[in-house]
């Protein structure tokens, strides 16, 4: 045979061969590419029937950090240097509440903004206190989560930054006298019924959230009804009624504080 035919018929094999691999790698491509097309309508359609999210769908739990500004009348060494001053602010109507930060600072009232605590702060200065703003921080929640029941559960860590709030308004009109102790009962109980409401649908539903969250969770939301329903059953003078008032706002914080942390475990 002829040189130039054994190479041309070499070349002409090859090719074959080529040919033959192109083939089976595309295939196999075909039948990976039928493979994830057939799963995904089987997970679409899986979906449509149980009503839960495609597994494909990263879903999250998400609410926002926030700050809450705590401002003292002033730091001690000890718990109990802190403590034995706390009867004159309560006396006041401030909070009187110790805060553990490093130092035992003494605290008069807690603020949702900068702005407000800045401007008692300078008050308590002017009056000769060795006041201080004391940063309480909510960290924010950010955790993957598919199910049905999603906005039950925001609405639930919400609840507690909403319930503080609800009950600093109260405060400022109680203080100044814009409502009296019976209008405030009013808005304490339907706060309550409020948070009876939340409570009963979380404690009903039975989510996918870790056990240890649940449980972080469900005590708490327990923790936030009792705090705030005690409000109704304290008889004593508006003065006093005014620290209990803003102690019952700072342990909501708190409270606040320690869900969003049982996320980050």
């Amino acid at each position: 045979m002829p040189k130039i035919f054994r190479k041309f018929k070499k070349r002409h094999l090859n090719n074959q061969n080529h040919s033959k691999k192109y083939s089976i790698l595309f295939v196999i491509l075909f039948i990976i590419l039928f493979c994830v097309i057939i799963f995904n309508i089987s997970d679409i359609i899986s979906s449509l029937i149980t009503q839960e999210k495609s597994i494909f769908y990263k879903d999250k739990i998400e609410t926002t950090s926030f700050t809450v500004y705590a401002v003292s009348v002033g730091d001690y060494e000890t718990l109990d240097a802190a403590s034995s001053e706390a009867q004159k602010v309560i006396a006041q109507g401030g909070m009187g509440k110790v805060y553990e930060s490093g130092e035992y600072y003494l605290i008069a009232s807690i603020y949702p903004t900068l702005i407000e605590a800045q401007e008692i702060r300078d008050n308590l200065r002017d009056l000769g206190f060795d006041s201080k703003i004391i940063n309480i921080n909510v960290r924010e929640v950010f955790y993957d989560y598919k199910a049905k029941d999603k906005e039950l559960i925001v609405s639930t860590i919400n609840l507690f930054r909403n319930t503080f709030l609800d009950l600093y308004d109260l405060t400022l009109k109680f203080d100044s006298s814009e409502i009296d102790r019976l209008d405030a009962d009013e808005q304490i109980a339907s706060l309550c019924a409020k948070i009876a409401s939340i409570r009963s649908s979380f404690l009903a539903n039975k989510n996918m959230l870790q056990d240890e969250i649940n449980s972080v969770i469900a005590s708490s939301l327990d923790a936030l009804y009792d705090n705030t329903y005690s409000l109704l059953y304290f008889t004593d003078s508006d003065i006093y009624f005014s620290s209990y008032l803003k102690c019952v706002m700072y342990e909501n914080v708190i409270l606040a504080k320690n869900v969003s942390s049982a996320f980050h475990k």
